[in-house]
């Protein structure tokens, strides 16, 4: 996934829109949080750290 891509949260209970803002450096090493991504909700609530992989988590439009 590459920065600018638009992303859809799924859950039900808190759905949202979100841009990825790029890959989550990973300054601590922690192998919890490789293959993690940066996401600027636009709901207004803020960014949030989120596997790339996330069962929730659908590209709606992925940026070139």
């Amino acid at each position: 996934m590459k920065a600018g891509s638009l992303v859809r949260w799924t859950n039900p209970e808190a759905p949202g829109l979100g841009v990825v803002l790029g890959k989550y450096e990973n300054k601590s090493r922690s192998v919890m949080l490789e293959g993690h991504i940066l996401v600027r909700w636009l709901d207004g609530i803020g960014s949030g750290v989120v596997p790339e992989d996330h069962e929730y988590l659908e590209v709606v439009s992925e940026s070139r």
